[in-house]
């Protein structure tokens, strides 16, 4: 039985509607295109599931750090 939506399902979203491979995002790879999603994932999953950074980065393949830098970024991207 399922609670709701998780972070897996908004890796797949994203993925899917910004043509990136889920396994570029979790693999931690710096094209600009994934980071892009990268950032976007990070973002909806602190808003909408209140996951800590640290948790975040673990499914993502990156830093804390990174994730935490990830709301400065989305002021750059493109709505989608």
């Amino acid at each position: 039985m399922r609670r709701g939506k998780s972070i897996e399902d908004i890796i797949q979203e994203e993925c899917g509607k910004r043509k990136v491979s889920e396994e570029e995002v979790r693999k931690g790879s710096r094209r600009n295109r994934v980071s892009e999603v990268r950032a976007v994932i990070a973002f909806r999953s602190k808003e909408e599931l209140w996951i800590s950074g640290a948790e975040i980065a673990r499914y993502l393949g990156v830093n804390t750090s990174s994730i935490n830098r990830a709301p400065a970024r989305m002021d750059h991207l493109p709505p989608k």
